[in-house]
């Protein structure tokens, strides 16, 4: 149960970092939606 909850807040982190960066926000798009599918 560890693991998942360290997951959450990861993903939230992530999210987070993508609407100050604009030039990140490319590359974390294309992680989000690999990890989407992978989680699909």
């Amino acid at each position: 149960m560890t693991p998942e909850i360290e997951e959450v807040p990861l993903r939230k982190c992530n999210g987070n970092s993508i609407i100050p960066t604009v030039a990140t926000s490319h590359q974390s798009v294309k992680r989000d939606e690999k990890e989407v599918k992978l989680v699909a």
